[in-house]
Formats: structure tokens, sequence, C-alpha cells
């Protein structure tokens, strides 16, 4: 009886962590998305003004992102620096509020 006591209160335990992982991914991504948002409106904004004549196309898409999935199953990784390869985090790092 007690071992059974033990797993349920093992497996209890991990679902209060996956549930806080889950919201945890969640805002992360949300902030990577709204980075990115902010950063292709300034990159259209610039093309308006200052880009007409050259090709100023340097819009980031979502899908630089990595997997709702991977992130959420990396469970040693609770920032977003790694959501986003580093080359793009750089051209974020502005555009992130923190």
């Amino acid at each position: 009886m007690i071992y059974l006591i033990i797993v349920l209160s093992i497996i209890l335990i991990l679902n209060v962590i996956g549930f806080i992982k889950n919201e945890v991914t969640y805002e992360n991504r949300k902030i990577i998305r709204e980075a990115i948002t902010s950063y292709n409106e300034k990159i259209a904004f610039l093309m308006l003004t200052e880009c007409l004549e050259k090709d100023c196309r340097n819009y980031l898409p979502y899908s630089c992102m990595e997997s709702y999935w991977g992130t959420l199953f990396r469970w040693y990784d609770w920032s977003y620096k790694n959501i986003v390869p580093p080359d793009v985090l750089i051209k974020l790092d502005s555009h992130i509020r923190k």
C-alpha cells in the first residue's frame, strides 16, 4: 500500500511540474512571437521610409522558432533563449520585453 502512495505521489509531482513547464513554455514562446512581430514591423517601417531603392527584405519568419513540443520536452531549459537560433536572438534582443 505504501508503494502505491509513493508512486501516486511521484506521478502527481511530475504532473504539477509538467503543468508549470507548459505555462512557462507558452509564455516564453509568446515573448519570442511578440519580438518577431515587433522586429518585422520595424523592418516594414524602414522599407517604407529608407529602403525604397534597396532590397531590405530582412523579415524573420515565425518558422525560425523551435517546435512547441521540442521546447516543452527540454525539461532543463526554462528560458526563451533557446527557442530561436543564436543569430536570430541577437536580432531580437532589442525587441524582447523584459
